[in-house]
């Protein structure tokens, strides 16, 4: 049986470079197939989507190999206030999707997935039934128009499953407005500052007050050894994260607090530690 894994060490391939799951990847994807809803509130650019996309098309092949009639059933949504996303989701499911030993599986996969924007679910749903809907992820939700219209998803949003990623925002946090929307499904959350990011935190290290505490570093490239436990106890006690791009990063942006709000998820902490 082909894994998320398996399939995210092979589109990696496919783009010319070799990856993994990260670990709070591998989190995000235990926490899909144990809870109804999950809500992650991380910095910019985790891959939290590709995770999501490789957890669908995996889902799709189980289900395809187990029992072809609940495949020609099952249906994800995915709402994203970025249009190009559906473009990019598919060329990155078309990538890799040579693994797959079946090519009725190859041509069907993609049906099975509908990317459409917070503007357009009411209408692009018409023809659903809303016993049809099994997984709904909504993509960057902190940018959805207040009054968006989620009335055609009322079914699956109460029944079936719900996943949503959303960046920190101004004041009470913008991921406070996921969680509320969808308080009566008990989201558990996940949240991730970037920090926990191997593409951030390389040579990462702590300061406080003048002393300077370094991680240890596991290989040539600057990683470093994944511990969130004890990164979590670290900031509850005041000490501030940095590593290379981070500091590069700051140089390069003129607003601190935009830092602060995408990447660093500072106001989470007031929510969820």
């Amino acid at each position: 049986m082909i894994t998320p894994s398996d399939l995210a060490t092979v589109f990696g391939k496919e783009k010319g470079e070799h990856i993994c799951l990260h670990p709070y990847q591998v989190k995000f994807l235990q926490r899909i197939y144990m809870e109804k809803c999950v809500c992650v509130v991380k910095a910019r650019c985790t891959g939290y989507t590709s995770a999501y996309l490789l957890h669908a098309l995996f889902r799709l092949y189980r289900t395809f190999l187990e029992n072809r009639a609940e495949y020609d059933k099952l249906n994800f949504i995915v709402v994203s206030c970025n249009q190009a996303l559906s473009t990019h989701s598919k060329n990155f499911i078309k990538r890799g999707l040579h693994i797959f030993d079946s090519a009725d599986f190859v041509l069907t996969a993609l049906d099975h997935i509908t990317f459409l924007t917070p503007g357009t679910l009411k209408t692009r749903l018409i023809g659903y039934r809303y016993r049809d809907v099994d997984e709904v992820f909504f993509d960057e939700y902190h940018f959805f128009p207040d009054d968006t219209d989620l009335s055609s998803l009322e079914y699956a949003l109460n029944v079936k499953q719900v996943f949503g990623v959303t960046t920190m925002g101004d004041g009470k946090s913008l991921a406070q407005k996921y969680i509320n929307r969808f308080s009566d499904n008990n989201p558990d959350v996940i949240f991730t500052p970037w920090y926990e990011c191997p593409m951030y935190n390389k040579h990462l290290r702590w300061e406080r007050l003048g002393i300077v505490v370094e991680e240890k570093v596991i290989d040539e490239e600057g990683n470093v050894q994944y511990d969130p436990d004890g990164w979590k106890k670290k900031i509850a006690n005041f000490w501030e994260p940095k590593s290379d791009w981070s500091e590069k990063y700051k140089g390069l942006i003129l607003n601190q607090e935009c830092f602060e709000k995408e990447f660093n998820c500072k106001n989470g902490k007031r929510i969820f530690f």
